[in-house]
């Protein structure tokens, strides 16, 4: 979806359904937003990056949307060590709208399937009108009940406090009245078992949990989180690494980005070389367990 409006101006490189390779320049698009003050200007940029989404490759619109809402940015005190003054993260925990919103397309996905669920709707009144659903966010469990009471309205149970959700959907943008307060967001499925939701100018990427990687898997393979090209090799096959060690530096959408050691252990396999280009979801390296002690180091 694109942002519009008065002194808002979009210049597409790539449109939907274009298919970008791996070696693409990582300029997609350019937003501009212009108004008579710096303010007026921020505040169209804010909004505009708030309703932009785009889906089937990483972006760094997240990390966009957190600088323009930073106190310095803001206030215009700009410095050259701004990004390490003000390191980005996504919240561990999603915020409440994000999951009213995950799970309200997870009803209008799943209640017209159901012809049992249908019927309460009808002359059976007296069936089950419910189902769990989890997902999870950052190996964090999120589950919710959802009692159907309309096609568009459902209760949902979540973390024990119920809620009452009326719903409405445009293709995959999902709007939420709750009863005093409404909200919208947008909702995609990437796959069968994984779901990214965008809200307030930030995305989150659920998945189902029958569809994830084991805790081991996933530490002791390690996999390329966006297409890129290896511009460095911290680490050789053979070589003790540590949690949080960098092992390599994959360079993406003009930045840096470290791979770093999830757990204690061997470095196993590097699958590949200096200048590589890397195809998102690629394995990149493997660690076998080490059973012996860490080496120490001593003076």
């Amino acid at each position: 979806q694109e942002p519009k409006g008065k002194g808002i101006r979009l210049d597409l490189g790539y449109d939907s359904g274009d298919l970008l390779p791996s070696d693409y320049d990582a300029l997609i698009a350019k937003l501009i937003t212009h108004g008579e003050t710096r303010e007026e200007a921020l505040y169209l940029m804010q909004q505009a990056l708030a309703c932009y989404y785009i889906t089937g490759l990483p972006t760094n619109l997240s990390f966009l949307n957190f600088i323009l809402h930073t106190p310095h940015f803001i206030q215009a005190h700009l410095a050259t060590n701004f990004l390490e003054a003000h390191p980005f993260a996504l919240p561990a925990i999603p915020p409440l709208p994000v999951l009213y919103l995950l799970f309200a397309f997870d009803y209008l996905q799943t209640q017209p399937l159901d012809p049992i669920l249908q019927d309460t709707f009808g002359w059976q009144p007296n069936l089950a009108r419910y189902w769990e659903r989890t997902f999870l966010y950052q190996q964090q469990r999120c589950t919710g009940r959802l009692y159907a009471k309309s096609p568009n309205q459902c209760t949902l149970i979540l973390q024990e406090h119920p809620i009452t959700l009326l719903i409405t959907a445009q293709h995959q943008a999902v709007m939420l009245h709750d009863g005093s307060a409404s909200f919208s967001g947008f909702v995609h499925a990437l796959s069968a078992d994984k779901l990214i939701c965008f809200y307030a100018g930030y995305s989150y990427i659920f998945q189902l949990p029958h569809h994830t990687t084991s805790h081991a898997q996933s530490e002791n393979k390690h996999i390329a989180p966006m297409p890129g090209t290896l511009i460095a090799i911290l680490k050789n096959p053979g070589d003790h690494v540590a949690p949080n060690d960098i092992v390599l530096i994959i360079e993406a959408m003009k930045m840096e980005h470290h791979i770093r050691a999830a757990h204690h252990g061997i470095l196993e396999t590097m699958l590949y070389q200096l200048g590589d280009t890397i195809k998102e979801g690629a394995l990149l390296f493997t660690i076998k367990d080490d059973h012996e002690s860490p080496p120490c180091h001593t003076d």
